[in-house]
Formats: C-alpha cells, sequence, structure tokens
C-alpha cells in the first residue's frame, strides 16, 4: 500500500515514515503543501492513503484536501493537526479529510486509523486477494494455491505481486513498477524491478504458477489470467500432425474466424505432460488442449 506522507516536522516526519516502512507500507515524504501536490500530480503515483499535517508551508492541509475533493480524487485522506477545538476538527472532516489525528499522538492510534481507513476501499475490505487459483493472503504475507503450501514473501516480493493481482492483464512497464513499488526518494537501480521478478518467480514456482507473471520483451510484463484457464482433455478429437514444443513456446493456427495462440509451460503436477494455456483472437470458437504426448496437440471438436 503507497502513502503520501506531508508533514513539515523532520523529528516526526521521520518517525512516522521509519515506522510505516516497518509495517511494509511504501511511503513518500513532502514536508511542505506544493511538494504534496507535485507529488499528487505525478502521472506514475498512485496513492492509496494520504496523511496531511494542517498546517504547513506554501500551501496548508486543508487547502490539499480541498484541491483532491475538487478534482473528484477519493483517496483517503488522515489530517494531523496541533487543533484540538470542535470548531476545527469539523473544519477539517468538511474540508474533505476521513479521519483526523490530534497531535500528540502514540503511533499504534495512527496506524490503527490508518487500517481503518484502508477498510474502507473495497479493495482491501478483505484479507485474501484472490485472481483465478491464487491466493494472496495480508495477514501471514504469503501465496498459495489450491494443493500447494502457503508460500512466505518478502516484504517487496509481497507488494509486487499485491501490484500484478491489482491489475490483472495489464502491460506494466519496469519504469512503471519502480515508480509504484519504491519510494520517490529511494536510491533503486535500473535492474531492480528484473531482480525481484527473478526471485518472486522463484517463490511462484513452489506453488505451480512460474508462468503467472509474463515477460514482454522490451515492453514490460503482465499479470496474464489466461494461465488458469486450463482445458480438457477431447478424447474424440482428430489428432493433428505431431509437433515438438520447447518447455517455454508458443504456437499461432489461423482457424478462419482469428486464431489460437497456444502457450505452453512445465507442469508441476504432472511431469510428463504439459499445462495448456489459450489465449482466443478474434472469435476463434475451438477450444484446444494438449495430449498426454507432448509432441502432440489436439482440436477437440467444436
Amino acid at each position: 500500500m503507497r502513502v503520501l506522507l506531508v508533514e513539515d516536522e523532520p523529528d516526526l516526519g521521520i518517525a512516522i515514515k521509519r515506522t510505516l516502512s516497518q509495517e511494509s507500507y511504501i511511503v513518500d515524504w513532502a514536508q511542505d503543501g506544493q511538494e504534496a501536490l507535485d507529488y499528487l500530480n505525478d502521472k506514475w503515483a498512485e496513492y492509496d492513503l494520504t496523511i496531511v499535517d494542517w498546517m504547513l508551508p506554501r500551501l496548508s492541509g486543508l487547502e490539499i484536501c480541498k484541491h483532491l475533493r475538487k478534482k473528484g480524487s477519493s483517496i483517503p485522506i488522515l489530517m494531523l493537526t496541533a487543533k484540538d477545538q470542535m470548531s476545527d476538527k469539523v473544519t477539517g472532516l468538511d474540508a474533505g479529510a476521513d479521519d483526523y489525528l490530534v497531535k500528540p499522538f502514540g503511533i499504534e492510534e495512527l496506524l490503527a486509523r490508518l487500517r481503518a481507513l484502508a477498510r474502507r476501499c473495497p479493495q482491501y475490505q478483505t484479507q485474501e486477494l484472490k485472481v483465478g487459483k491464487l491466493i494472496l493472503n495480508y495477514d501471514t504475507r504469503t501465496v498459495h494455491r489450491p494443493n500447494f503450501k502457503e508460500v512466505a514473501l518478502t516484504t517487496k516480493e509481497f507488494q509486487l505481486l499485491e501490484y500484478f493481482m491489482r491489475n490483472p492483464e495489464r502491460i506494466l512497464t519496469g519504469e512503471q513498477l519502480r515508480n509504484q513499488l519504491w519510494e520517490a526518494d529511494s536510491e533503486s537501480v535500473s535492474n531492480v524491478v528484473a531482480a525481484q521478478m527473478r526471485l518472486l518467480r522463484k517463490k511462484l514456482a513452489t506453488v505451480g504458477a512460474d508462468g503467472l507473471i509474463e515477460t514482454l520483451r522490451g515492453i514490460g510484463y503482465r499479470f496474464n489470467v489466461l494461465y488458469e484457464k486450463k482445458t480438457t482433455f477431447c478424447p474424440n478429437s482428430d489428432e493433428v500432425s505431431p509437433m515438438v514444443f520447447r518447455s517455454y513456446g508458443s504456437y499461432s493456427e489461423p482457424t478462419g474466424m482469428g486464431s489460437l495462440i497456444f502457450r505452453f509451460t512445465p507442469s508441476f503436477e504432472l511431469s510428463r505432460c504439459f499445462q495448456l494455456v489459450v489465449s482466443r483472437v478474434g472469435n476463434a470458437p475451438y477450444p484446444a488442449i494438449l495430449s498426454t504426448n507432448p509432441t502432440i496437440y489436439r482440436r477437440c471438436c467444436p
């Protein structure tokens, strides 16, 4: 979860950012109101929560709230302030803040309020994120599939997989992933995404899902939901001419109404067979499967 922290007190800002980072939040820290707007207007940044101090240089937290709501943003806002009068709280909430925390405050209360705000977002209302058969657990920070044991993820592996699962079939460039999953002031190297992808794929391989995230060379990556959509064997199908496929490969066959694109990935359930993923292009009507002999593919009768 990515958070924008807007706080001009250095000691408090450092303490909040350190704590949130330890809790697996991705935190960008702005120290004045105009810098906060620059972060929020960045086309690459997608924030899930915002923590805004009321009294800020250049632009107040109140003005930030009004600006966000005026442009239609629904991002949850937690306002921090030393103003403790009831009239101040009403003013802050009416300006667009979703919650109001008076200084000084305990860090545990801050974390609890952030969790409460996150629960208001539909995508964070459950403790699990499920796409196809892949299940990501927020409580245990693990991933699993049916018939496979849970596998623990590091903080960055979890953040990376969560972002892919929330954007299925969307092509994500390395630059997009760096901007979204690494803090703006981090000194990430150019190959940090590729390095994390290798580590994540090793974890996914242990649950039989290493092919879920495709690499589109020269473009980026894509979480391929169709990886989960395997077809079943058709005993009455006519055998088509044998073809030998490499462990990773694809074959495109015209059908007259479109094309079938066959993608193959090694099976962890059946050592002598392949699992098949079918992507439909156009209105191709024929499902397809790979027979138990990996050198033969079959087409089922329509």
